[in-house]
């Protein structure tokens, strides 16, 4: 009985433990994450955190946009620049779904892939749409405290 309570109390603090990570987006060095706009997911791997800024060094591995529910265009991106983004917009990639768009820009031909200058500019192209959303969104919400200042 006693020996079954303590692995009860510890599986509770072990999901616990991990439920905080999650919230947090503490994320390793080396880990695989994704960053969404619209129709659009941004993979990289993760090479630092700046915990005390909140922000996220990536190494950005592909470009995933998907056009309607069958078809997809993935952009190998390993040959673009680093990025430096806030934590709060990453999220965990999935394992499965990282292995099967990175085995296919292996895969590639290479007279198939993208000149480096192309994925370079669909990387800023996505990366300014990201920036764009952010940017309104906090707009709104400093509008939107205006407001209730106001109101009150």
């Amino acid at each position: 009985m006693i020996m079954m309570m303590s692995v009860t109390v510890w599986h509770r603090a072990f999901i616990l433990t991990q439920a905080r990570r999650l919230m947090k987006q503490e994320f390793q060095p080396g880990q695989i994450v994704y960053l969404e706009e619209a129709n659009t997911r941004l993979y990289a791997e993760v090479i630092q955190v700046v915990v005390s800024r909140q922000l996220c060094w990536v190494r950005p591995l592909l470009l995933q946009v998907n056009r309607d529910q069958d078809s997809q265009q993935i952009i190998d991106l390993r040959e673009a620049f680093d990025i430096l983004w806030s934590i709060s917009l990453f999220r965990h990639a999935l394992d499965v779904e990282v292995i099967t768009l990175i085995s296919q820009i292996f895969t590639e031909e290479p007279k198939a892939r993208a000149t480096p200058n192309f994925c370079k500019q669909q990387l800023r192209e996505f990366m300014d749409r990201v920036w764009q959303i952010q940017r309104s969104s906090n707009l709104s919400k400093e509008n939107s405290g205006v407001r209730s200042q106001n109101l009150e």
